[in-house]
């Protein structure tokens, strides 16, 4: 039972996440390719139950089919593995999150209309509440959501 329940979890945090960037990344730079194919995972995505969270290679077929990623060995992507800088903590021994990752969450609530802000704001919130590893950083990000107008919701159980 709790397995199912952290399942059902993750899964609607993926699914929160997953609605918020197509409702979010720009569509000028490649004409709303990703935006289409996010809401091609988010028709996808409805019809799974918790037991059906895919694996890493179901989700990199998944990422193929609907356009967003580049194509196996591509050389960009090689390449931009290899420069990935992670951000840093007074403590060294912390688990680092691309800086990228706080600029996504940061332009994707900055761009938000005032009608999807707070909706912006709980998917990365749970995101963050789901998936990252280190509980010290959740709650430090949490706290500091805390401080936006208006609260987010409190943390699910």
């Amino acid at each position: 039972a709790a397995e199912a329940a952290e399942a059902a979890r993750r899964l609607g945090a993926l699914r929160l996440w997953v609605s918020a960037l197509a409702r979010g990344v720009p569509r000028a730079v490649d004409g709303g390719l990703l935006a289409r194919g996010l809401a091609e995972l988010e028709v996808e995505m409805d019809a799974w139950e918790e037991a059906d969270l895919p694996g890493e290679q179901q989700w990199a077929g998944m990422l193929q089919r609907a356009g967003i990623s580049e194509p196996s060995g591509s050389q960009y992507l090689s390449e931009a593995a290899t420069r990935l800088v992670m951000c840093t903590s007074a403590m060294p021994a912390r688990h680092g999150y691309p800086c990228s990752l706080w600029l996504l969450f940061h332009t994707l609530l900055a761009h938000a209309s005032p009608e999807h802000a707070p909706q912006t704001l709980e998917a990365i919130l749970r995101y963050v509440d789901v998936f990252f590893s280190c509980a010290e950083c959740v709650a430090h990000f949490r706290s500091l959501a805390l401080h936006l107008s208006p609260p987010p919701a409190a943390a699910p159980a």
